[in-house]
């Protein structure tokens, strides 16, 4: 049983220490030294002896026997606390329905749900400050509590968890710091790390200063929705999946934006943005570079490689050219370019590793050339209402979702519809998908290489008409799917009314799997959809073998035989008049 049982224990050991290990080198080190610091038996005692505080009524300030007499000179001390808990529904300080001052202070705090909540007291009466708490589905949470200090806390996620070998990693729900209904707020020196969808979360919130916070890691740095007049200010911003700072979400408006730090994000806008009300944004980098953000801006040029992220809002004639837009959540934001006069060109840049390479909102008059949009993790292209514009020659690779896509039911108003736009030989390539269409009209794919997208090379979605989709190469895509399956076709159509052939000199597209003769099917639920006039690799039709069942040879030498005999015939007439 001896033999049995060593073996078996250095096995479970060896399973348990690989993802360790792993989760360690991961770990940041300033984190990690604070964790490697505790164990499963102190925090099991600590939480015995500190068990959550619950404060509903000024008098459970003195009935817990903090110090002070709850004025503003004389606030209630909440500080030098230690409260660790592994049960799963566990939660910190929760304080409401007070009236009285109080400082929360030095307190280090490892909970599963609220560390800090603070919920319905008197404007102006708390403060939380130099808190280092752990791993808690909120960090910090106050709603209805304006006019709190927020001051010099690390909020972070690792922490041990009720597992026997050792730690885990447990993901926050909503923010480090969250922040509802509350006004005349500071947010200042704290540090965010981790906090899954935001490190600060500002919900329904008036005059709010943040200013030298770190946030790191989370999904967005700051969202802002349904906001106003708030300041971001020398803050820093690294490695958010989405972007460091989400502007325009919910209707936020009057921001200012200034001496930020951006590293591997940027600035992001939600495309259900009303209007965009800047109060300031300057002195930001991303990346090390400068971060462009141009309003009302007209005959501009940014063809110096100087810039990080680039943002136009309401601008006309601007030409980017030769910028590298890479790690920045979006390269390239373009919003309200619509101006019949004035054209946007944008070429050779660099667009990757983001979350869309460009995105365009109620834009006309866009030439989009010769860019590189590769690896980013959404897609290449996101056009919203896009019209009058052309999309060629750029390079469109491994992006995750879609190449290039078009997607008019987020349009402010839906008669703004992406309409008589051009994507004109591109190479679209490696993406999930090549190039998908909803909501959009009168577009025309031509000339293109579309090759080894995971699902459709062309997928046109509901209330899309008129697009016509001619002289392209399709090869290998849908890939992942058998011949015949109905998800093995390369493209898709669920709209009436589009052409897969140019219909005035009836030519269609080259199908990698087309067997060489008839039509060739599109998939579609909506009716029979077919390329009437498929293609060779050269983009030619093939030249008929056979007319009605008969060989064309055979009635070439058929046609010149009866026409030797007529000619034959019509020299013995005419011989024949002479004698």
């Amino acid at each position: 049983m001896r033999k049995i049982y060593i073996p078996t224990f250095l096995l479970v050991c060896t399973l348990v220490g690989i993802p360790l290990s792993a989760f360690k080198s991961e770990m940041p080190a300033q984190i990690y030294h604070i964790c490697e610091e505790k164990n499963m038996n102190s925090l099991r005692q600590s939480s015995v002896g500190n068990p959550s505080i619950v404060i509903e009524s000024d008098l459970d300030f003195e009935t817990h026997g903090f110090v002070g007499t709850g004025t503003e000179n004389d606030p209630y001390l909440i500080e030098d606390i230690i409260i660790n808990s592994t049960d799963m529904y566990s939660s910190g300080i929760y304080i409401t329905g007070t009236s009285k001052h109080f400082i929360i202070r030095n307190c280090t705090i490892d909970v599963n749900v609220y560390a800090v909540e603070i919920y319905n007291i008197i404007s102006g009466t708390a403060k939380i400050i130099n808190n280092t708490i752990f791993s808690c589905y909120y960090g910090i949470s106050i709603e209805l509590a304006s006019g709190t200090l927020i001051n010099n806390n690390t909020v972070a996620q690792y922490r041990y968890g009720p597992w026997p070998f050792g730690p885990v990693m447990i993901w926050p729900i909503i923010a480090s710091i969250e922040c509802k209904d509350s006004n005349n707020l500071v947010i200042l020196n704290n540090n965010c790390t981790t906090g899954r969808d935001a490190g600060i979360h500002i919900d329904s919130c008036n005059y709010v200063d943040i200013i030298k916070t770190n946030c790191k890691y989370s999904l967005y740095g700051i969202i802002l929705p349904r906001s106003s007049h708030i300041s971001v200010i020398n803050c820093t911003f690294a490695y958010h999946w989405y972007g460091g700072i989400d502007l325009g979400v919910g209707g936020s408006d009057y921001l200012t934006i200034e001496n930020n730090k951006f590293e591997k994000c940027g600035l992001i806008v939600g495309m259900s943005y009303s209007s965009l009300r800047i109060e300031s944004i300057k002195y930001n980098t991303v990346n090390g570079k400068l971060l462009g953000y141009f309003e009302d801006w007209h005959n501009l040029i940014l063809n110096e490689s100087i810039y990080g992220q680039i943002i136009l809002y309401e601008c006309g004639s601007v030409t980017i050219s030769n910028q590298i837009l890479d790690e920045c959540s979006v390269g390239l934001i373009l919003m309200d370019c619509n101006y019949v006069n004035g054209d946007l060109i944008i070429t050779n840049n660099s667009l990757c590793y983001n979350q869309d390479g460009i995105r365009v909102y109620e834009c006309a008059n866009l030439l989009f050339s010769n860019n590189n949009l590769s690896f980013n993790y959404q897609n290449g292209l996101n056009i919203i209402s896009s019209w009058n514009s052309e999309y060629s020659n750029n390079f469109i690779s491994d992006n995750d979702e879609t190449g290039i896509f078009f997607d008019g039911n987020e349009g402010r108003y839906i008669d703004n519809k992406p309409h008589d736009n051009l994507i004109f030989n591109n190479e679209i390539m490696k993406n999930d998908r090549g190039v998908w269409m909803w909501y959009t009209d009168n577009t025309e794919i031509s000339y293109n290489l579309i090759q080894d997208n995971i699902g459709h090379g062309v997928s046109i979605g509901m209330n899309s008409e008129d697009n016509i989709i001619h002289h392209n190469r399709f090869i290998n895509n849908c890939y992942g799917y058998p011949p015949g399956h109905p998800q093995g076709f390369q493209d898709y159509d669920e709209s009436p009314n589009n052409l897969w052939y140019d219909n005035s000199t009836n030519e269609g597209n080259y199908w990698s799997d087309w067997n060489g003769t008839g039509p060739y099917r599109i998939c579609s639920y909506e009716g029979t959809v077919y390329d009437l006039y498929p293609l060779n690799e050269d983009l030619l039709r093939n030249p008929p073998t056979s007319v009605a069942g008969y060989d064309i040879l055979f009635l070439v030498i058929t046609l010149l035989l009866f026409s030797l005999a007529v000619i034959k015939r019509i020299k013995k007439e005419k011989l024949t008049q002479y004698f």
